[in-house]
């Protein structure tokens, strides 16, 4: 009986530590996950350009506007578009709801 209690609690720490800490990242900071979901990060680092800019850089850029870029931005995201950044066009999103769209926004310029 002992043992069967030891299990128990072994099999209850274990499973309440499991996942990857992306995935506990995603759960506790839901931009994460339609980063994920969206494939930001095949065009897109946190810190170094790659094929479009880096979240750091895009933060920079709009550091000091007034809370409107939000809105601004999130329909640029959903939209797509070109010339702003180099002559490499970003991706339309156009399945992705204007709050997200929103929520990304709004954690690139926390970077």
């Amino acid at each position: 009986m002992k043992n069967v209690a030891v299990l128990i609690f072994v099999c209850i720490l274990f499973g309440s530590c499991g996942g990857s800490s992306s995935e506990k990242k995603a759960e506790i900071d839901p931009a994460l996950a339609l980063l994920e979901k969206n494939n930001c990060k095949t065009c897109h680092k946190p810190a170094e350009k790659f094929i479009g800019p880096s979240f750091h850089d895009i933060a920079a850029r709009y550091a000091g506007y007034p809370d409107t870029i939000v809105q601004h931005l999130a329909q640029k995201v959903i939209s797509g578009g070109t010339g702003v950044w180099d002559s490499v066009p970003m991706a339309p999103h156009p399945d992705l709801l204007p709050s997200e769209a929103e929520t990304l926004v709004r954690y690139v310029l926390r970077q």
